[in-house]
C-alpha cells in the first residue's frame, strides 16, 4: 500500500517507499508534485481533493509510471483535520481485482498445445508468444517462443508473410477484429509444404488508450483443408466425368479437375485401343500410348515434356500399374 500525504492544493508533502515502488518516482521527485500530475486522469481528482467535502473518497483510476505503462490502482483519500498544511492522506494500490483470474487465462493461452498465441507491437514485430510444433514458423518436434523483434518475413514465405501482415495492419490501425480468416502460411524453411492457418486478431490498448499492438491467435488445420480439397476434387471428377461416351474428351475432362487443384502439370496417356474403345489388353513395358491430353496452371505445356499427340513407351512402373488396374480398366 502506498500513502502519499497531500497539502491543500492537492502537492504531495511527503510519501512512503511504496509509493516510489508504485509511480516509479524517488520521493525527492513526488515531494512537491501535485497529485494530478501523477494521474492518467487529472479531472478523476477534483472531487476526492475537494478540501469543502470533508469525508473519505474510493476511487479506481490509474497511476502514471515514468518507466512503464500506467498502472490501475485502487485509491482511499482520507481529508485530514483542518488547521494544518496536510489535508488528505492517499492510500493507492494496484487493482488486484479478477488479477488472478486473468493471470491463469493468459498462462493457460500460452501453454495450449494446438493453439498458437503471438503478441505483435505497434511495429508487427513480435513481443512474445508460444509457437507449438508445426504452427507459425516452428521446428517439428520442439516448442520454442518467438525471439523479440521477429517479423512475419522472418518466418514465412514473402506472398503469405506480405498477406497476413496487411490484415494484422488493418486491424491495427481500425481496431476492427479479424475473426477466422484462413490463410497459407508456409514456412520459409520449408516452402514448398503446404500449411493453412485459420487467423484470429484483436488490437491491444492500455487502460488510457494507448495502442499497445496486436494479438494474433491462430491453429493449424492444413490436414482438414486438404481433406476438403481431395472432397472437392473427387464431386468435380464425378459431376464433369462420364458424361460422354468419348474417351479423348473424358480425359480432357480428367486434366481439367487434376490442374490446378491438384496438380501444376497433368497428362492422360492411352493405347490406340482404348480410343477406338476396345478393350485395353495387357500392358508392358513398351506398350505404346498416345498423349491424349494435356494442362498446365500457367497453360504452357513444358517443351521438354511429350506434347499432346506423341507417342509414349509405357516404362515398367507404368505397366505394373496399369496391370494391377485391370484389362479393361484406361491407363493412368
Amino acid at each position: 500500500m502506498a500513502v502519499l500525504v497531500l497539502d491543500g492544493d492537492g502537492t504531495v508533502v511527503r510519501c512512503t517507499a511504496a509509493a516510489t515502488a508504485l509511480t516509479g518516482l524517488s520521493a525527492r521527485e513526488l515531494r512537491g508534485r501535485p497529485m494530478t500530475d501523477l494521474a492518467a486522469d487529472p479531472g478523476a481528482w477534483t472531487g476526492p481533493l475537494d478540501g469543502a467535502a470533508g469525508e473519505l473518497r474510493e476511487l479506481r483510476t490509474a497511476l502514471l509510471r515514468r518507466d512503464g505503462p500506467a498502472v490501475a490502482a485502487d485509491v482511499v483519500v482520507v481529508p485530514l483535520p483542518a488547521g494544518g498544511r496536510e489535508r488528505f492522506l492517499v492510500a493507492a494500490a494496484a487493482a488486484a481485482e479478477h488479477e488472478a483470474e486473468n493471470l491463469a487465462l493468459v498462462s493457460a493461452l500460452f501453454d495450449q498445445e494446438h493453439i498458437g498465441l503471438v503478441l505483435y507491437g505497434p511495429d508487427l514485430l513480435t513481443r512474445q508468444g508460444n509457437l507449438r510444433p508445426g504452427l507459425h514458423g516452428s521446428s517439428p518436434g520442439r516448442s520454442t517462443s518467438p525471439p523479440p523483434g521477429l517479423g512475419l518475413a522472418d518466418l514465412l514465405v514473402p506472398q503469405d508473410a506480405a498477406a497476413i501482415e496487411e490484415r494484422l495492419a488493418r486491424v491495427l490501425e481500425t481496431g476492427e477484429p479479424l475473426n477466422g480468416w484462413e490463410h497459407s502460411a508456409r514456412r520459409l524453411a520449408a516452402p514448398g509444404e503446404e500449411r493453412v492457418l485459420p487467423l484470429s486478431a484483436f488490437r491491444l490498448r492500455d487502460p488510457h488508450g494507448r495502442v499497445l499492438g496486436v494479438a494474433a491467435v491462430f491453429t493449424s488445420i492444413t490436414e482438414q483443408h486438404a481433406a476438403q480439397r481431395r472432397l472437392a476434387l473427387l464431386y468435380a471428377a464425378a459431376t464433369r466425368l462420364g458424361r460422354t461416351l468419348d474417351v479423348t474428351r473424358n480425359a480432357e475432362e480428367l486434366v481439367g479437375v487434376l490442374v490446378p487443384a491438384f496438380a501444376d502439370l497433368a497428362s492422360v496417356d492411352l493405347s490406340d485401343a482404348v480410343s477406338q474403345g476396345r478393350e485395353a489388353g495387357r500392358f508392358v513395358p513398351g506398350t505404346v500410348l498416345r498423349r491424349t491430353a494435356v494442362a498446365s496452371a500457367d497453360g504452357t505445356w513444358p517443351a521438354d515434356a511429350y506434347q499432346r499427340g506423341e507417342t509414349v513407351r509405357a516404362r515398367e512402373v507404368r505397366a505394373r500399374t496399369s496391370a494391377r488396374a485391370g484389362p479393361s480398366s484406361p491407363p493412368t
